[in-house]
């Protein structure tokens, strides 16, 4: 399928389950803004991916839309040749779009200025701190909250859907009736569809605390709409993670990310000795920014990520664009690290396996890794006095050329206690290397050897340029050389050989 038949996919669909609630049809309208400008990315890329587009910033803009059509805005019989809205064919990004929707929201929100907060606004949940959920049954109520919040759930694009018995809107206010978050669930899909502060903004985490124990879990949350700290478990029951105590148990997964720019660190919001029986994903700041800002310390660009003292995960952590720097680390799970950095790690890492891709380790040694290890795509590794207790692959690790030495270096030291398998890579041996297993060595376009390497298996080297022989190197298994090069010498058949 090619990425526009996938867009207009995307859009029709959106727009349907829009008429189902409002009974407005805006696929005409959607296709030429919205999707129009998803297009164009999309040729730019190369590559359709709907999870570079939030859905928050779509449904902003259809309420949009759908508003516009119910008020039969002027603007919409200004058309182009084709008959397209001028408007829209001027937005040729979704900024754009976005700061259109804002400026029409805010010049109509005043419309529920006038109107009383309590009328057509049903209690329906005590918080017992002066806080409650209100379920807003009216058009009026719907333009009052609209006013409070400065969004646009009161211009006209919630009306049906609320009067049909479709959707619900309630609004969490306090004791003086002012309103603080509106939530939208679909009844017949029992689904969140979004729970929105001020101006459309993530709720504050004070006032989304007064959902907890109140959403049916019954009920899909999109977490998307969940500010930081909050995340729903595999019950679908929404938790506050800062109210977690040491020892407590939290089923489920969770995504952290890093908006701020400004500090060096990130540490994860949960509270030390909690246990997540789930994967755990931390991803740092954007990275290019950071770089354009000047931002970083002495070990470089990346934030350092802290993560809780004792923290326990049994399903796995995953880490991205974050610079890891930890006294200990216990995973039942896999241990996944994508453009990160290495700088210190404990004595022991406890794993299920443990994934490296396109990561840096500066500086690191002593560690015993009790689980399987794999080197992908990595420039810049060096580790020293490692112990590794179970196989070790390095795949696909290259500098480019770009620097006088190996792209994964294995330093003094180093013991292997199963297999090491080396594939299309740049490696380096240094000091005295130890291997309890089998080595193997294939298209690998630089392989550098240490003084000394013992090999209690069998050692194969195929299609390998091989800088030497070690000067003390003993192979207790077989020894096979086929189509490499050592040094000068041409290898070209598989002799059975010893080497000590």
């Amino acid at each position: 399928m090619t990425g526009n038949a996938e867009i207009y996919i995307w859009m029709t669909v959106a727009a349907k389950r829009v008429e189902a609630r409002t009974g407005v049809d805006i696929l005409d309208l959607l296709s030429v803004s919205y999707g129009r400008v998803v297009e164009k990315e999309t040729k730019r890329l190369g590559c359709f991916n709907p999870d570079l587009y939030p859905a928050a910033q779509l449904n902003h803009i259809i309420d949009w839309l759908v508003s516009a059509m119910q008020r039969n805005e002027e603007w919409l019989s200004r058309l182009d040749d084709e008959g397209r809205p001028k408007k829209l064919m001027k937005m040729g990004t979704i900024p754009q779009m976005v700061a259109e929707a804002n400026k029409a929201m805010k010049k109509r929100r005043n419309d529920g200025a006038a109107l009383v907060a309590s009328e057509g606004a049903e209690l329906v949940h005590d918080c017992g701190n002066g806080y409650g959920v209100f379920k807003l049954t009216t058009e009026e109520a719907l333009d009052h909250e609209g006013f409070e919040m400065g969004h646009c759930v009161g211009q006209g694009a919630y009306d049906r859907g609320v009067a049909d018995g479709r959707i619900a809107i309630f609004s969490i206010r306090d004791r003086f009736g002012k309103s603080h978050v509106t939530v939208e669930i679909d009844l017949e899909r029992k689904t969140v569809l979004q729970i929105k502060g001020k101006q459309n903004e993530l709720p504050k985490a004070e006032y989304m605390r007064q959902l907890v124990g109140w959403l049916d879990p019954s009920f899909k949350i999109d977490e998307e709409d969940l500010p930081p700290g909050f995340a729903v478990d595999y019950n679908n029951r929404l938790f506050d993670l800062s109210a977690l105590k040491p020892g407590e148990v939290f089923e489920g997964d969770l995504l952290f990310r890093s908006l701020d720019d400004e500090p060096d660190e990130y540490r994860v919001p949960i509270a030390d000795g909690v246990v997540i029986r789930g994967y755990v994903s931390v991803v740092g700041a954007d990275l290019l920014r950071r770089m354009k800002l000047g931002k970083g310390d002495e070990y470089g660009v990346l934030q350092r990520v802290v993560l809780p003292q004792g923290l326990k995960v049994e399903g796995g952590l995953e880490l991205k664009y974050l610079r890891l720097h930890a006294d200990e680390l216990e995973i039942d799970g896999s241990l996944n690290m994508s453009v990160c950095e290495v700088t210190k790690l404990p004595k022991r890492v406890t794993a299920y396996n443990c994934t490296f891709r396109r990561t840096i380790f500066d500086g690191v040694s002593g560690t015993a890794f009790g689980s399987t290890v794999t080197f992908h795509d990595c420039n810049n590794a060096v580790l020293e006095n490692m112990v590794f207790e179970k196989a070790v692959t390095v795949r696909d690790c290259s500098t480019g050329g770009a620097v006088l030495r190996s792209a994964v270096t294995f330093g003094d030291g180093t013991l292997f206690r199963g297999d090491l398998t080396v594939k299309d890579s740049e490696i380096g041996f240094a000091g005295t290397i130890t291997c309890e297993d089998m080595v193997r060595l294939r298209s690998c376009r630089e392989v550098r050897m240490p003084d000394t390497m013992t090999v209690d298996g069998s050692f194969y080297a195929l299609d390998c340029q091989i800088d030497r022989w070690p000067p003390q190197f003993e192979v207790t298994g077989e020894c096979a050389i086929a189509d490499s090069n050592v040094a000068s010498e041409r290898v070209n058949t598989v002799p059975a050989r010893k080497f000590g």
